[in-house]
């Protein structure tokens, strides 16, 4: 039922008495009201039911009428902490994204991608790829402190186990975010060494930086 107070009889189709409406003041504070709401919606990552979260967000933008997908995109990520990996990955893929329901699936997928994420505490093998060899710790007696790590054999061993850890040796398990994170390997064969890669000695011809174990 339409309110008495908004006059519609001049209007000769449906789009006309749906224009009248959007025009009227009630409508408009109403928009309002529901801007209001997605301002003060937050996102809670140690929230589990994320879908709950995007849902009540498409639903606002919807009742805002707020259809241009940049400004979805930007009013989402407005949601996220910077230094989180969803925010990381919405951002790295914001071309890709021409719609409000691409910009709700990328949400969903980085909780997807987040699974995969390698983080502070995790026990990896580092393998090189056209060798199929493991980044490994020479375990020998040296009274240098400064240690070498050279290319095992295919099957991985104790010396090729490395412990990832923050520049602070913290553990937290906190994600790695590609480019982003300050990471050392600590050797998981018993002995201190943490690997370096060192910002001063640079290959001429690969332009790769040396790796180096530092044995504390």
């Amino acid at each position: 039922m339409i309110h008495p107070s908004i006059s519609v009889y001049k209007a000769n189709t449906f789009e006309e008495i749906l224009n009248i409406l959007k025009k009227d003041i009630f409508f408009i504070s109403f928009k309002h009201s529901i801007k209001e709401k997605l301002q003060k919606l937050k996102f809670d990552p140690e929230n589990k039911n994320y879908v709950q979260f995007i849902n009540i967000f498409r639903e606002y933008c919807y009742e805002a009428e707020i259809h241009d997908v940049e400004e979805q995109k930007k009013l989402l990520l407005k949601k996220l902490s910077r230094d989180s990996f969803h925010y990381y990955f919405i951002n790295n893929n914001l071309e890709k994204i021409k719609s409000l329901n691409d910009l709700i699936m990328y949400f969903n997928q980085s909780f997807l991608e987040q699974q995969k994420l390698i983080r502070l505490g995790s026990c990896i093998t580092l393998k090189h790829v056209a060798t199929g060899k493991y980044l490994t710790s020479c375990n020998f007696d040296s009274k240098l402190y400064l240690l070498k790590v050279f290319a095992s054999q295919t099957l991985s061993n104790p010396n090729s186990l490395w412990i990832v850890s923050g520049p602070d040796q913290n553990n937290n398990k906190d994600p790695i975010i590609y480019g982003k994170s300050e990471v050392y390997l600590e050797n998981k064969a018993g002995r201190f060494e943490i690997l370096f890669i060192s910002d001063y000695y640079k290959s001429p011809s690969t332009g790769n930086w040396e790796g180096t174990v530092y044995g504390i």
